[in-house]
């Protein structure tokens, strides 16, 4: 293995590990490093020529309900709508590209995923607390807000349920799949 092809795999990981993390900030962050991840992982596997990952129900299956998509747009004969369905292609990549990571890379991404995912969870409930109780975020702005919503360090967004409740079920899940090392731990 060159050390061009682990730099990328170490880069390739890190980005898939701080997606979760930059979903806090809104969405430009996250879907740039999506986009950037994804071109890695297609630079990877095409220099490698390990198309076989391509070889399954799944990329399938999705490459049909894609295109099924994009037929749909285009009989719409609406630009913004055609555009947009096209887009979709990258979270195919995107999946293929986690399923690479979980099978191919010799690391324990669960478990990484996992950490992520509690310290993002602490920074969120105690951005929560902040705001509730001093009415200020971590990073000392005044909250204005008349809604009463939690809003984000980051833009004034207001990501604080919906990122809970997007990823509560993953990390439910990772948490019954190591449930015996965080005790021990």
């Amino acid at each position: 293995m060159t050390a061009v092809k682990k730099n990328l795999n170490k880069l390739l990981i890190l980005s898939v590990l701080l997606i979760p993390i930059l979903l806090v900030t809104g969405p430009f962050l996250p879907d740039l490093l999506l986009s950037i991840s994804v071109l890695i992982f297609l630079f990877l596997i095409i220099g490698e020529k390990e198309l076989n990952i391509f070889k399954n129900y799944f990329f399938y299956f999705s490459l049909f309900f894609l295109l099924v998509i994009i037929l749909n747009s285009i009989y719409s004969e609406n630009l913004k709508s055609i555009i947009s369905s096209i887009g979709f292609f990258r979270f195919l990549i995107f999946n293929l590209m986690i399923v690479f990571v979980l099978n191919y890379l010799n690391i324990d991404f669960r478990f990484k995923l996992f950490q992520i995912l509690i310290v993002t969870y602490c920074y969120l409930f105690l951005e929560f607390f902040s705001q509730v109780f001093f009415g200020k975020t971590l990073i000392q702005d005044v909250v204005h807000n008349s809604t009463r919503l939690v809003l984000s360090s980051f833009h004034y967004e207001e990501v604080f349920s919906s990122y809970i409740v997007r990823i509560y079920p993953l990390f439910v899940g990772l948490y019954y799949i190591f449930k015996e090392k965080i005790s021990k731990l």
